[in-house]
């Protein structure tokens, strides 16, 4: 009898067990289709919310050989184009090293251009970019103010939203993308698989900086030399020159991280891990210049398109569309929305000028090997103000109804276009000339480096020996740099007698 009720006993137990592993088993299994639904949800919420920290206790001494797993397996993947589960590894890395600032300025690199290459797409590729960015935000918030992320957050909008060879489309972006638009909520971002696929906004509806990008941080620095503070906040350098009412060129952003970044090294005696003082100190003065051109593009492909024109896709080629506008065309009611943009970027462009001139003088007292470079630069920035506060005045006299205001426009617009030509003619004969040519350019004792000395007269004359020669196939090395000088000054004197034929028509009409 004890044996019968044992081996009964024995059986229930045996159901019991197998009732619970089969409910086990389907409860694991559910876990386990919820899981591989939500994995990109926990890589980003729990591992990115994770305290480094802790998971460096966490896993002990495990925390080295997870690291040499993971970097090898990520390089394998990068390399055979296999990016699945690619940004989990790097968000692992980024956990286990985040004391080490080399590995996320190298994985900041990483992503924005070696990975966004592999993309098929335009779209794909800024999307992979804004990841790099986003890392980079990541580092920010868990280190603040360290010149190593700041510089790499703006060596992206510097290289590859300003001058890479998608910028024409990345530019558009950034500046679209900066102006007020809708964003996804916080609960979506939280979502599973959810991706940036767009920058937040930075301005609001009259072009300022938001505020949320002006709160202080903790740190308070001074340079007496700059006559320039530093208090953390995201967009410091900013409200400067706002309001954006086309929003923010990639060289803006680059310019106020470049500025905070060297601010970082001056004030605050920070050292960048790879690049040297001279490189982060130059930084702020080459996207005041590179900002100023983008503006000065932006306000061409504006004008061109209201005028009703097609814009050449070569922004050297953006000259000539518009250039034989009569002074008394008249813009169609529609196009009046892309002549104020194009008025806006022609002031931002003369009102950068001044502020990179400054930071060139600053960088070069300090750094007097780059003088004989940013001569150039400089001698450059003054051709593009001049050009484009003539381009801005011309442009706002032919939607001016006040006859006086209108012929103020026109003087104005008269002394920079000839103001341009003249620029624009030192920057020929200053550098784009070999020494074999000037004897028949030059009087005797006259040289590029004593140009200042040569009359108006001489110079002008010069130039068009070379563009004579040039047509006849002489300096063939010359050609391109000397064209692109040539094109805004033939731009100039189109304009210039447009207005003087204006002018003479008005003067023969009051005659009769």
């Amino acid at each position: 009898m004890k044996r019968e009720g044992s081996s009964r006993s024995g059986r229930a137990i045996a159901a019991i067990v197998l009732i619970l592993a089969v409910v086990a088993s389907v409860i694991a299994r559910h876990a386990t289709m919820q899981q591989r639904r939500t994995a990109t949800a926990i890589s980003q919420r729990s591992l990115s919310s994770m305290n480094s920290y802790a998971l460096a206790l966490l896993l002990g001494g495990l925390r080295g050989p997870l690291v040499m797993f993971l970097w090898p397996s990520a390089e394998t993947q990068k390399s055979e184009r296999n990016l699945e589960d690619f940004d989990t590894k790097i968000e692992w890395i980024r956990l286990l090293q985040a004391e080490f600032d080399t590995v996320h300025i190298f994985q900041i690199w990483n992503k924005a251009y070696n990975i966004s290459v592999q993309m098929a797409n335009v779209g794909n590729k800024y999307t992979t970019i804004l990841d790099a960015l986003d890392y980079a935000h990541k580092v920010d918030r868990e280190r603040p103010n360290n010149v190593n992320i700041i510089s790499a957050i703006g060596g992206i909008y510097f290289d590859k939203f300003g001058t890479s060879s998608e910028k024409a489309v990345y530019r558009r972006l950034v500046r679209t993308q900066t102006l007020p638009h809708a964003v996804a909520t916080p609960e979506q971002r939280r979502g599973p698989g959810w991706r940036r696929t767009q920058l937040d906004p930075m301005l609001d509806a009259n072009g300022n900086v938001l505020e949320k990008y002006l709160i202080p941080g903790s740190i308070r620095l001074s340079d007496p030399r700059r006559g320039l503070t530093y208090n953390g906040s995201e967009l410091e350098y900013l409200p400067r020159f706002q309001p954006y009412p086309n929003g923010l060129s990639p060289f803006a952003l680059a310019y106020n991280y470049y500025n905070r970044a060297r601010m970082l090294q001056e004030a605050g005696k920070q050292r960048h891990a790879q690049l040297s003082e001279l490189v982060i100190d130059s930084r702020p003065a080459l996207s005041l210049k590179n900002w100023a051109e983008e503006e000065l593009i932006f306000a061409r492909r504006a004008e061109i398109a209201a005028a009703g024109r097609e814009a050449p896709e070569d922004d050297m080629l953006l000259d000539g569309p518009t250039a034989d506008l009569a002074a008394d065309f008249t813009f169609k009611t529609e196009a009046l929305p892309q002549v104020k943009a194009a008025l806006a970027a022609y002031d931002a462009a003369v009102r950068l000028v001044p502020a990179a001139h400054t930071e060139y003088q600053q960088h070069t007292d300090r750094y007097p090997q780059n003088l004989r470079t940013y001569e150039h630069h400089r001698d450059s920035l003054t051709a593009t103000a001049a050009i484009a506060a003539g381009d801005r005045d011309f442009l706002a006299s032919l939607i001016e109804t006040d006859p006086a205001r209108k012929a103020a426009l026109h003087a104005s617009a008269s002394a920079s276009y000839n103001a341009a030509i003249d620029a624009h003619n030192r920057l020929i004969l200053r550098y784009f000339i070999t020494p074999e040519m000037e004897p028949s350019l030059f009087p005797p004792g006259t040289t590029r480096e004593n140009l200042q000395n040569v009359p108006r007269d001489i110079q002008i004359a010069a130039v068009a020996n070379i563009r004579q020669r040039l047509s006849a196939g002489e300096f063939p090395a010359q050609a391109e740099d000397v064209g692109e000088s040539l094109r805004p000054i033939a731009r100039a004197q189109a304009r210039l007698e447009a207005m003087k034929t204006l002018v003479a028509g008005v003067k023969a009409a009051a005659r009769y």
